[in-house]
């Protein structure tokens, strides 16, 4: 979890100081105190938007940051301060960029946000409260990878978690949903394989009962009227019953993880190369990584890493639920998204770059390290257990020779 705090802070500086240009320029006074008073607050949607990022931009921070420390909080918490502080002074010298004590605020806030998140994400499976004579039982134990995952497929349902004010947008929506074609092939595969690889998560992730709270979600698409930025389609919501129809009547089938692995690699396949117009012409390969995510608007840019996450994160993870290695399943996801990326090279309106196969690779590492505290922790509950035979063995034989 250090690394994976590392590795955090290092997304945060890379992406806060993208594209990476610098201009010297003589300051009226020292950064310090520029930064202190730079209290621009303009009550608007631009910063709403802001504080909403920075939040969220620094929460991923704290909740590293609780699981890697834990007793030692306020390490997480100065890193945050620390690290928001110094982006806003070298932003003094980007183009473009404008310094704010507002953005430190949020950012702290965001850390703050995250260590509550990192509490939260840490209990409640109840590996944690429960006492070790109950945790021997692994149904109360929740798999940490299908809580990350569950979380990602929560965050891209409702994402951005603004509901949409007055009637007339989501009556605009409603007449488009019914003025759509309603079956659309490759948003129809995608709902359908997301709603059942969604009930193996719930399922992993001990939340009961995982069936009926599946077919609760299925209401979050037709809720997607009444959220900003959002507009749902027939095929999705036909998709997601049917998702949900399939898993209530094929969930307990031998071999169908194996089933949807594969059926989930395909829908990425498909995804990725539709509508398959190929043209001789090959557009340029981009080596930025997470390039096309900072350039773009940043509600959509945060949907699509959503998006992203959870199918390629729930890509590994069904791989490895089949009984593949981690290794294994990061790299045939891995590879199978670079031969997306090059195909894409002859695709029109596709920008192909080398941020999925890296996306992938993050995903198998962050899924790894839940992998080896679940393991750690039936090393411990055997050890328990052990302990506890030994114990009764030289009871009875105590009480034998009495």
């Amino acid at each position: 979890m250090r690394r994976i705090f590392f590795f955090v802070v290092l997304l945060i500086v890379y992406g806060s100081l993208y594209p990476w240009h610098f201009v010297w320029r003589q300051l009226p006074a020292n950064p310090l105190w520029i930064l202190w008073h730079s209290q621009d607050l303009q009550f608007n949607r631009f910063l709403v938007r802001d504080t909403v990022v920075n939040i969220a931009l620094y929460a991923p921070l704290g909740m590293s940051g609780y699981l890697a420390f834990r007793k030692r909080l306020w390490l997480p918490l100065l890193t945050g301060l620390i690290l928001s502080v110094c982006v806003e002074l070298v932003q003094l010298f980007v183009p473009g960029r404008t310094t704010s004590i507002l953005d430190v605020m949020t950012n702290v806030t965001g850390t703050v946000a995250g260590l509550g998140l990192g509490v939260l994400f840490e209990n409640i499976g109840g590996a944690r409260r429960a006492p070790v004579r109950a945790r021997a039982g692994s149904a109360r134990t929740a798999d940490r990878d299908a809580l990350i995952l569950l979380f990602l497929w929560i965050g891209l349902l409702l994402f951005p978690f603004f509901p949409q004010v007055g009637l007339s947008v989501p009556l605009h929506r409603i007449r488009i949903f019914f003025g759509t074609s309603f079956f659309e092939p490759v948003a129809f595969l995608s709902a359908l394989v997301s709603w059942f690889a969604a009930g193996k998560v719930m399922g992993a992730a001990r939340v009961r009962p995982s069936l009926r709270w599946l077919g609760f979600s299925i209401l979050a698409v037709p809720a997607q009227f009444f959220i900003a930025m959002r507009q749902p389609q027939p095929s999705d919501l036909l998709g997601a019953v049917t998702g949900f129809l399939l898993f209530a009547g094929l969930r307990r089938i031998p071999g169908i993880t194996r089933l949807l692995a594969a059926a989930f690699l395909l829908t990425i396949l498909i995804r990725g190369l539709a509508p398959f117009g190929f043209v001789p012409q090959a557009a340029d390969f981009s080596w930025i990584p997470f390039g096309g995510f900072l350039n773009t608007e940043w509600q959509y840019g945060i949907l699509v890493l959503l998006e992203k996450g959870f199918y390629y994160g729930t890509a590994i993870w069904l791989l490895r639920a089949s009984g593949f290695r981690l290794f294994s399943a990061a790299a045939i996801t891995a590879v199978l998204l670079a031969i997306i990326e090059v195909a894409q090279i002859h695709l029109p309106g596709r920008t192909a770059e080398i941020t999925d196969p890296l996306l992938a690779i993050v995903l198998a590492f962050a899924l790894g390290i839940g992998s080896r505290e679940r393991e750690n922790e039936k090393e411990r509950q055997r050890e328990m257990e052990r302990s506890g035979n030994r114990h009764r063995q030289q009871h009875n034989k105590s009480m034998g020779r009495g």
